[in-house]
Parts: structure tokens; sequence; C-alpha cells
């Protein structure tokens, strides 16, 4: 099978002969996207060469694990979602590597009581809010998440996630409403930062 035969197949039928072992395949799908999904993760890094090595890898990892991994949405959104997963799998790791010991000590030394206090209600915040996000379905999280947490617009979710865009504001509304309900004992306490949220 040549590239250009390959570019006239549907992701679908590109992935089956990936699957089968195709490395055309997997390069018509890696032209196809990779230059989609290094844009789209450059945001979220801050840094267009980690953005590209992370795609790489992604594909990487998906010709190696081809015969497990189990594609239930599209391969775009697959593609997207995964790498998304993968750079903030990243960010935590970075941020695990900079936060070291000694600084959490210097810090925990150095601080007012008031901002202890402070630091300690956004750590409850933000343990109610994962209890919260975990309560809603997973086709709702992931909208509302790329929404409120990546900025992107309705129209560019859609895309990613290959819906409408009249799906992507019926799950937003679902996923706000479940998040109010969750959070509404808070409301109070953190208005400004709430209602970025779920307004």
């Amino acid at each position: 099978m040549s590239v250009s035969t390959a570019s006239l197949f549907a992701d679908d039928q590109l992935w089956l002969k990936l699957r089968e072992g195709e490395k055309q395949a997997l390069e018509q799908i890696f032209h196809r996207y990779y230059d989609m999904l290094v844009r789209f993760v450059t945001p979220m890094l801050k840094d267009q060469e980690k953005a590209r090595d992370l795609v790489q890898d992604l594909f990487y990892r998906l010709w190696t694990k081809r015969e497990k991994i189990e594609i239930n949405t599209s391969v775009k959104a697959y593609l997207f979602m995964a790498c998304r997963n993968q750079a903030l799998n990243t960010l935590k790791r970075e941020q695990r590597m900079v936060w070291t010991d000694s600084e959490e000590e210097m810090e925990k030394q150095s601080g007012l009581e008031e901002n202890t206090e402070t630091r300690i209600k956004e750590k409850d915040l933000q343990k109610q809010l994962s209890k919260a996000l975990e309560a809603i379905p997973p086709k709702c999280r992931q909208v509302f998440e790329l929404s409120r947490f990546e900025h992107h617009s309705y129209k560019e979710i859609a895309d990613i996630l290959d819906i409408s865009v009249k799906t992507v504001e019926n799950q937003m509304s679902k996923a706000l409403q479940i998040l109010r309900l969750h959070l509404l004992p808070h409301l109070k306490s953190w208005v400004p930062l709430l209602f970025g949220l779920l307004w």
C-alpha cells in the first residue's frame, strides 16, 4: 500500500491497517494529524519543541502498543485526548521536580498564618472540585475541561471530539449543573474562583 493509496482511506480503515502492522498506515495518520496535534498541545506546554517531542512519542506508542489500544471514539478524538492526557502527565511530573522537599520546608517556615490558612482552604476547594468532577460523566467532563481548563471554544471542542457544537453546549450545560450542585456549599467563600468555572 503506497502513501498515495493510503490517503484515500478513512481514519478507521487506516487504524485497522495500522493494527495489522502496516507502517504506511501509521505514516498517513501521522501526516494527517501531526501538525494539528502540535498546535493543540503547544499552549499547554508553552514550548513548541516539547510539543513536537510529545506528539512524536505519542505516535511511537501508538505503533508499539497498537495491538492493545482500543479506540471507542474516532481516531481523531482519540489522538487529541491521548495527546492532552500525555501533556497533563508531563506537566505534573515537571511540577513535582520543581517543588522539592527543601522548597516546601522553606515555604512552611517563611509563610504567614494568613497564607497558611489560605493554602489550606485552596487545597480543600481543590479536593471538593476533584470530587465534583468525578461525578460528571466522562464525555461531559472532557468537554468541561477543554472549555474551562484549556480555554478552547465550543467550535474547537467540537472539532477535537468529532461532535456537533450543539452537543458541546448540551454537555457543558449538564456538567455545569452537576458542578454547581456539588460545589454549592463553597460558593460563598470562593465566589471569584468558582464564578469563572461555573458561569
